[in-house]
């Protein structure tokens, strides 16, 4: 689920049109700003849409997150990548290997380097990882 970060009006800014954000959140791989309907879009941002609260109208303004290089899923291979799908869908070693027609034991060894090319020690965060994937948001 993406966070949304409202902006301290207080805080030091880098210019005038800053002043215009209400809020900045991530969304499908987008920064995204929410600012007075309005205000022109900032460089580098196109407009996304926008949203209607307490009868304000706003936009919703977002540009592409810049990429920090290949992101490790892509390094996953097809069969690896359907398991940690299947991990996330909820699906034990037990029913993945029924399911995929392998073993346990084969699962297990495509599970261990799924971890390792992710990065991460516990089926929960490979299902907080392929939840990241789904909706876009890359770390």
């Amino acid at each position: 689920m993406p966070t949304l970060h409202l902006v301290d009006n207080d805080s030091a800014r880098a210019g005038p049109v800053d002043e215009a954000i209400i809020a900045r959140f991530l969304l499908l791989g987008h920064d995204c700003v929410v600012v007075p309907l309005e205000t022109a879009p900032m460089a580098g941002r196109t407009r996304l849409g926008s949203l209607t609260f307490d009868q304000q109208h706003y936009a919703v303004d977002g540009a592409p997150m810049a990429s920090a290089g290949p992101d490790p899923v892509e390094r996953l291979t097809p069969r690896e990548l359907e398991i940690a799908l299947l991990i996330a869908s909820g699906y034990c070693s037990k029913v993945i290997a029924r399911r995929l027609g392998i073993s346990a034991h084969t699962v297990r060894a495509h599970i261990e380097r799924v971890f390792a090319k992710l990065d991460v020690h516990k089926r929960a965060e490979l299902i907080a990882r392929m939840a990241q994937l789904l909706i876009g948001i890359h770390r």
